[in-house]
């Protein structure tokens, strides 16, 4: 009992310093478009700070980039596949993107298999010099 509440003393910082933490959610001139099809972009997280993706790239390249994504999934399905799929992307300075791949619900290996071999056939992006991540979270075939 003692060790735990040690724990959460010596946590209690982080957790308020966790709820002092603004997120800005920007819509564009005339809302969000509403998307069609079996796989659907629900939404998009950038791990790094504004300020840090504006020094390291530009956002035409990041947003085309992310399309580009976008593509690699819509033209890996196959149906009966349903549930989430969150693909979380860093790009470097001088090194290929890393992709890390989470999925819940109803995927077939052979789906997820042909999702990683679409984002490798994308043309890597690097930064000037500091890394960026970001998550893309898909809804597909719901």
């Amino acid at each position: 009992m003692r060790k735990l509440l040690v724990l959460i003393i010596l946590l209690f910082p982080f957790y308020s310093l966790a709820q002092n933490t603004s997120t800005h959610i920007h819509t564009p001139k005339g809302g969000v478009l509403p998307q069609t099809g079996p796989v659907i972009v629900k939404s998009i997280e950038l791990l790094t700070h504004e300020s840090v993706i504006g020094k390291n790239l530009t956002i035409k390249a990041l947003s085309g980039f992310i399309k580009e994504l976008e593509t690699a999934v819509k033209n890996s399905y196959k149906s009966p596949a349903q549930g989430e799929l969150l693909l979380q992307v860093e790009i470097k300075s001088s090194e290929r993107f890393a992709t890390t791949l989470k999925y819940q619900g109803n995927f077939p290996s052979e789906f997820l298999q042909k999702i990683y071999d679409n984002v490798a056939q994308i043309s890597s992006i690097n930064t000037k010099k500091e890394n960026i991540k970001f998550q893309v979270h898909y809804v597909i075939g719901v």
